[in-house]
């Protein structure tokens, strides 16, 4: 299994903490850098074999980072850049599927996990997409996740429409590679976001939930 990490955000909501560095190289607490909490996060699972950093700007910082760190994982840990052009998060992950063409793991670069990864990997043979949600309620922030049995049947990230939805996107997926090569083919795009793929995958009713009870934790917030 394989696991794509969205690096690539800039951190504007913390400000002067990541004035000059990548938001997933902020510090916690001063200690390590969130991207080695969520590296040491995926190392308990011996079915993950290779990260990617999907990258843009500061990405130099990354990659310095990498290179010290990658002998204290099992894993192989490699970057994936933008390039010259701003691709989005949605672009960022149609360079990376075209690239790997492999089913993949995908989390967001500021979200801290807490539950047990292995319930979705165990997914991977069900040869279907997954998001994992969170019964929030609007409490630690807007719910965007409207479900209906065992499907997602809406997904909407804008605050302004005051939803009343139940449940929140908790940051990490399991993406099929066939579904995404599909939707590629009719995406011209080249900077676009993530929920594109998102709502295709729910018209087509292809995108499907497993559902936590661990609370999930944002680092811009």
């Amino acid at each position: 299994m394989i696991v794509a990490i969205l690096a690539g955000g800039e951190g504007t909501r913390l400000k002067e903490i990541t004035k000059n560095k990548p938001k997933v190289l902020a510090k916690v607490k001063g200690k390590d850098p969130f991207l080695k909490i969520q590296l040491d996060y995926f190392s308990k699972y011996s079915e993950i074999k290779a990260i990617y950093l999907l990258t843009k700007k500061f990405e130099s910082q990354v990659k310095r980072f990498v290179d010290v760190i990658q002998e204290k994982y099992k894993f192989k840990i490699s970057i994936i850049s933008d390039g010259k052009r701003k691709l989005g998060t949605g672009g960022a992950i149609k360079k990376f599927s075209n690239n790997i063409r492999k089913d993949f793991i995908l989390i967001y670069g500021d979200t801290f996990p807490t539950f047990n990864l292995r319930y979705l990997i165990k997914r991977r043979y069900n040869k279907k997409n997954y998001m994992v949600i969170f019964k929030n309620n609007n409490l630690y922030d807007l719910s965007n996740i409207k479900i209906n049995k065992n499907m997602i049947v809406d997904y909407n990230k804008d605050k302004s429409m005051k939803l009343i939805y139940s449940y929140i996107d908790y940051g990490i997926m399991l993406f099929r590679y066939q579904e995404l090569s599909k939707i590629n083919k009719f995406i011209k795009y080249v900077n676009f976001d993530l929920s594109i793929y998102l709502k295709r995958l729910i018209e087509e009713k292809k995108l499907y939930y497993l559902l936590t009870d661990k609370r999930f934790y944002e680092m811009g917030k």
